[in-house]
C-alpha cells in the first residue's frame, strides 16, 4: 500500500488448485485441524506457524519430499502441543494471592472514587474545575497546572476522570509534580488540621528493596500520636477528613518512637511478602513436578535418533527445564525483600473540630454584631458559592461592604483561596476581618484596604503577619 495510507489494508495470499504449492497448504491445513481437535486448550495455529519453515516445506516439496516433509514436522509439533497441554494443566493459579493483591488495591485508597475526590480538592483548591461523566472528562485547568499535557485553558478527554487521571498517566505525573513541589515544604513544616482525634499525625514513605537493591513497593505511611502519647496507625487518607484551620502547629512532636513504629510496620509488610512468595514458588515447583518432567522428556529423547535436529531441539528443552528448576529452587530460598529506613514526609496537629467549628462561628457572630454596631446591615452569605467573601452588608446611605471573615486559634497569618485572591484584588468594597478567639476573648484586626496586601502565592495566597500589621487598624470596643 502507498506512503500515508490510513485506512485498514486487506492482503491476500492466492494459491492455485492442482499445484505444489497449493497441495503442501491442504496437507498442512488437515494436520492442523487434527492436531486442533485434540488439543482444544491450546494454541495450535500459533504454535505450529512458530516451529515451522514454510520456505523450507515448499523447498523439500519442489523435491519429492511433499509428504515426508510435512509428516515428520507435524509428528514433532504434535507431540510439544501435548506437551505443553500437560504442562499448562499443572501451571498453579493462586486465587487467594490474587483476591489478596485486590482487595490491597482498593485497601490504598488510590483508585476509582478516592482518586477523583483527590483530583477534585486539588483542582478546585487552585481555582479549577473537573466536570466527569461516564465516558468524558472536562477539566478546567487553573494556571498553576497549565504546562506539560494541560496547554490549554479547558482540556477534554474520552474518557471518566478516573482513566483520563490514572495513576502511571502523564496528566497524573504532571499534576503529582506540581503538589511535590509547591505543598511539600508546608507538610515538613507542619500544619494545624481539625479532626475528631486530637494529637500528632505523622507521616512517612519507606522502601521495600530486594537483594539487588530494586526497590520493590514504597509505602506511605501515617501514624496518629494521641495526647496520651499512644501511637496508631491510621490511614494516609485520614487527611481528606481533616479541615484546614491555619494556625501555628507549635513544636514538633517527637520523631523517634513514631519512626520505629513505621519500621516495625514496614518489617512486617515485608514479611508477608516474603512469606507469599516462598509459597507460591514452592507451590509452583512442586505442582509443575519438573523432576518428574525430565526424566519423561529423557525417555522419549531414545526413541529419537541421537544428534538430529530433532533430538537437539529435545535436549534444549530439557535444558531449559533443568534452569527453570533450578531457578525455582534459588528463589524459594533466597528471594528476600526488607525495608529500608522511613523518612519522614511531614507532619500536622489536629484539633478538635467541635472547636475549630466554635471558632468559626464566633468570629462570623463578631463581625456581625460589628457591623451592626456602626449601623450596617449585615447578612451571612457564606454558604454561596464563589462570592469570594462570607459577609453582605448595607448602609441606609447606599453603602456595601463584601466582608471575608477569618477567625483562627492563635496570632498567625491567614490564607486566601484563588478566588479570595482575585476579590481582594478586584473588588474596591472588599474588607477583612481577622480575629483571634483566646478563651472567652477575642481580638478583631480589620484590613479596609486588602489590595494592598502582599501574600505569597502557594497551594492558597498566605497572608503574613507583618503585612496584617501594616495594613489593619484593631477594632476596640466602644
Amino acid at each position: 500500500h502507498r506512503y500515508g495510507q490510513k485506512k485498514d489494508v486487506m492482503i491476500h495470499n492466492m494459491i492455485a488448485n492442482n499445484t505444489i504449492e497449493g497441495n503442501v497448504l491442504e496437507r498442512l491445513s488437515d494436520k492442523i485441524a487434527e492436531i486442533q481437535k485434540q488439543y482444544k486448550a491450546v494454541d495450535v495455529i500459533g504454535t505450529i506457524l512458530s516451529e515451522v519453515n514454510m520456505k523450507d516445506i515448499m523447498v523439500e516439496s519442489i523435491a519429492g519430499n511433499v509428504s515426508d516433509g510435512i509428516s515428520e514436522r507435524m509428528q514433532y509439533i504434535g507431540k510439544k502441543v501435548q506437551w505443553e497441554q500437560e504442562i499448562l494443566k499443572r501451571t498453579p493459579v493462586d486465587r487467594n494471592a490474587a483476591h489478596r493483591t485486590k482487595e490491597e488495591i482498593a485497601a490504598k485508597r488510590v483508585d476509582g472514587k478516592h482518586l477523583e475526590r483527590m483530583m477534585q480538592t486539588i483542582f478546585g483548591g487552585l481555582g479549577g474545575r473537573i466536570k466527569s461523566a461516564k465516558t468524558k472528562t472536562t477539566l478546567q485547568v487553573p494556571p498553576e497546572l497549565r504546562s506539560g499535557p494541560f496547554r490549554r485553558k479547558a482540556e477534554s478527554f474520552d474518557a471518566p476522570v478516573q482513566e483520563a487521571l490514572a495513576r502511571g498517566t502523564k496528566a497524573y505525573k504532571h499534576i503529582e509534580s506540581w503538589v511535590l513541589s509547591n505543598c511539600m515544604q508546608d507538610l515538613r513544616s507542619g500544619s494545624m488540621l481539625a479532626g475528631n482525634h486530637t494529637g500528632h499525625i505523622v507521616f512517612h514513605t519507606t522502601e521495600l528493596k530486594d537483594r539487588s537493591g530494586k526497590t520493590v513497593e514504597v509505602l506511605v505511611q501515617a501514624h496518629h500520636i494521641g495526647t496520651d502519647d499512644k501511637i496508631q496507625s491510621v490511614h494516609p487518607d485520614v487527611l481528606h477528613e481533616l479541615d484546614d484551620t491555619g494556625g501555628d502547629p507549635g513544636p514538633k512532636p517527637n520523631m523517634n518512637d513514631v519512626t520505629e513504629a513505621a519500621l516495625n510496620d514496614a518489617e512486617s509488610r515485608s514479611n508477608r511478602l516474603n512469606d507469599e512468595k516462598k509459597q507460591y514458588w514452592s507451590s509452583r515447583s512442586g505442582v509443575m513436578n519438573i523432576d518428574s518432567e525430565l526424566n519423561r522428556r529423557r525417555r522419549a529423547m531414545g526413541d529419537v535418533r541421537m544428534g538430529s535436529t530433532q533430538w537437539k531441539k529435545m535436549e534444549e528443552e530439557i535444558g531449559r527445564l533443568k534452569s527453570r528448576q533450578q531457578d525455582m529452587q534459588r528463589r524459594t530460598s533466597t528471594d528476600k525483600i526488607y525495608p529500608e529506613e522511613p523518612k519522614v514526609i511531614g507532619w500536622v496537629k489536629v484539633v478538635r473540630r467541635k472547636d475549630t467549628l466554635d471558632t468559626e462561628m464566633r468570629g462570623m457572630n463578631r463581625s456581625m454584631d460589628i457591623e451592626r454596631r456602626e449601623g450596617w446591615m449585615p447578612e451571612d452569605v457564606s454558604n454561596k458559592h464563589g462570592l469570594g467573601y462570607d459577609i453582605l452588608s448595607k448602609h441606609l446611605n447606599g453603602g456595601v461592604r463584601h466582608i471575608e471573615v477569618k477567625a483562627r486559634c492563635s496570632f498567625t497569618g491567614v490564607q486566601l483561596t484563588p478566588n479570595e485572591e482575585k476579590t481582594r484584588l478586584n473588588d474596591p468594597n472588599y474588607i477583612i476581618h481577622i480575629h483571634v478567639v483566646d478563651g472567652q476573648k477575642c481580638h478583631t484586626r480589620i484590613v479596609k484596604n486588602p489590595a494592598e496586601l502582599k501574600t505569597k502565592r502557594e497551594t492558597v495566597f498566605t497572608v503574613p503577619n507583618s503585612e496584617i500589621d501594616r495594613c489593619s487598624v484593631e477594632y476596640l470596643e466602644g
